[in-house]
């Protein structure tokens, strides 16, 4: 061979590999482009389904291939449901099937044939000469005739969820044109998935605000600034302005509390503000609202404070009930017990669907933490004083059943490790929630630090009912722990439990209490005057 036949020959093979140089680039390119259309159109599909085309079109682009369609495996049924069949598919579909009628993309498809192997297989196929394939089964009616097939496993955690597949190549498929579908593939199942994602969040919110803004209490999520940032109808009626009330603003008037003596009124804050400034007010609390009109209603409001990651006040969660109709139909009502006792059931339902629709919104609302969890187990507790008194006749509980209640609720039940003991004792109804939320409260210190963390704890509930003398008679409750290693200093951190044993319970029903951290557990005693066990005779 002469120099020169040597130097055409090696111009012709730098050409060659120039030209699959070019080619290759272009394919790259293609496949980059068609990604980015997809998360492009992604953007604006309105349905699965729809991005599902439009991923088959880019596909048919890249690979050259006349149609495609796109399947995933129903993991329930063991059968394969197509997403989408493309347009140039549906284009070329010459009849009409009752089993896979024009339009609608078949489900229920056994997994076999072509597309089968490539389920089963978890990797790519070509098949150039389908007839002749050891896995063809043939195309239903009006299937367009299958002169060539690819198929591409989607992948999602290491396990095949579906298949893309392309027919009918110009000249049959290249592993070129494999490797490019391949490409696609993580790109079509993120799109997708995304997609699903998305119309499953928009549905759930749908329903929620549907749920949201119907129900007949108010309730609303403010900042850390105090404005309504999300809320209800039935709580812009109460904050029609999306403002918390100020302390220089006219409608702070509008809130107001009475005492338990029902006469002098006293002023204060929409119950926002206090969790704003970190207290959480319980469901119990009864204020009186004043309309634009001027007329005074009565409410029953909760509110919980959000905080962020680093357990900053972020803002809160409030609600707020009219019972306002039902508060003036039991005062009405207050000489015909009778009927007042199917009032007050209605209202412990009511108070009871409260709190449970309470706990519903600071789950969505709230970051898990300890605090959110302390927060409903004491509305848990609210609850089954709710539960008690509904199904009492003489609007009172046994203060038995209290102490076994939030025992149990616990676990302190189960491992024998506890004492109870006391005369029968009856709470009258407008006593038991502060006498439930201590029991609870020292329940659950119990639980998480003292004498019912360890198998030599112990702890002894007892009561008793002291004369003395000309004093007035009492109610004695002892809680005793003992077995429990305690630190030699006392705890300096003032929790929720600290201020309804010691401020809250002398304040509410003028009791004596005590609360001391002995070197073998804790030891508190609640005593309450006999005048506080008599009968509730109504609302005053």
């Amino acid at each position: 061979m002469s120099d020169e036949d040597t130097a055409q020959e090696q111009l012709q093979q730098a050409l060659h590999h120039h030209a699959r140089a070019e080619d290759s680039l272009r394919r790259k390119n293609a496949v980059l482009d068609g990604i980015n259309r997809i998360f492009r159109e992604a953007l604006a599909a309105r349905s699965e389904e729809e991005l599902a085309r439009v991923c088959l079109a880019v596909a048919e682009d890249v690979t050259g291939s006349a149609f495609g369609f796109m399947g995933e495996i129903n993991f329930r049924t063991g059968r394969l449901d197509d997403l989408s069949v493309s347009e140039r598919g549906w284009a070329a579909f010459t009849m009409e099937d009752p089993a896979y009628p024009r339009g609608k993309a078949p489900t229920g498809l056994k997994i076999h044939g072509l597309y089968g192997r490539v389920l089963l297989d978890g990797r790519g196929l070509i098949a150039n000469d389908p007839a002749s394939h050891p896995d063809r089964i043939g195309t239903p009616r009006g299937h367009p005739p299958l002169t060539s097939f690819l198929g591409v496993p989607l992948i999602h955690a290491r396990r095949t969820i579906g298949m893309l597949g392309l027919g009918n190549r110009a000249g049959g498929y290249r592993p070129e044109d494999l490797e490019a579908a391949e490409a696609l593939a993580p790109a079509i199942l993120q799109a997708l998935l995304s997609q699903r994602m998305g119309d499953r969040l928009r549905e759930s919110e749908e329903r929620l605000a549907t749920v949201f803004n119907i129900l007949p209490i108010g309730i609303g999520v403010l900042d850390g600034e105090g404005n309504l940032v999300l809320s209800n109808q039935e709580m812009r009626r109460f904050l029609p302005t999306g403002l918390m009330p100020s302390e220089d603003d006219a409608r702070r008037e509008r809130w107001r509390t009475r005492p338990s003596d029902g006469h002098q009124v006293e002023t204060t804050d929409f119950p926002g503000a206090s969790a704003l400034r970190g207290e959480q007010v319980l469901p119990g609390l009864e204020m009186l609202y004043t309309q634009e009109d001027g007329r005074e209603i009565w409410t029953r409001v909760a509110a919980v404070p959000i905080r962020d990651a680093q357990g900053q006040i972020a803002g809160a969660v409030a609600a707020v009930t009219n019972i306002d109709e039902l508060k003036r139909a039991v005062a009405a009502l207050e000489e015909n017990q009778g009927r007042l006792q199917i009032l007050v059931g209605e209202l412990q339902h009511r108070t009871r669907n409260l709190l449970a629709m309470v706990r519903g919104i600071a789950h969505r609302c709230l970051r898990a933490s300890p605090e959110r969890d302390d927060y409903d187990a004491r509305l848990a507790a609210l609850g089954r004083v709710q539960g008690f008194l509904s199904r009492s006749e003489v609007w009172s509980v046994p203060l038995a059943d209290l102490v076994e209640a939030e025992l149990a609720a616990v676990g302190a039940r189960e491992a024998g490790q506890v004492t109870v003991s006391g005369p029968p004792v009856d709470l009258p109804g407008d006593k038991v929630q502060p006498v439930a939320l201590a029991l609870h409260e020292l329940a659950t210190n119990a639980a998480k630090y003292g004498a019912l963390t360890r198998p030599a704890g112990r702890l002894s509930v007892t009561w008793r009912l002291e004369h003395e003398g000309n004093l007035p008679g009492r109610l004695v409750l002892t809680w005793e722990e003992s077995g429990v290693e305690m630190p030699p200093e006392p705890p300096s951190r003032r929790g929720y439990g600290s201020d309804l044993i010691e401020r809250a319970l002398p304040y509410q029903l003028n009791a004596y209490t005590r609360r001391e951290f002995t070197p073998d557990g804790v030891h508190c005693v609640i005593a309450l005057p006999l005048e506080a066990l008599r009968k509730w005779e109504g609302p005053a």
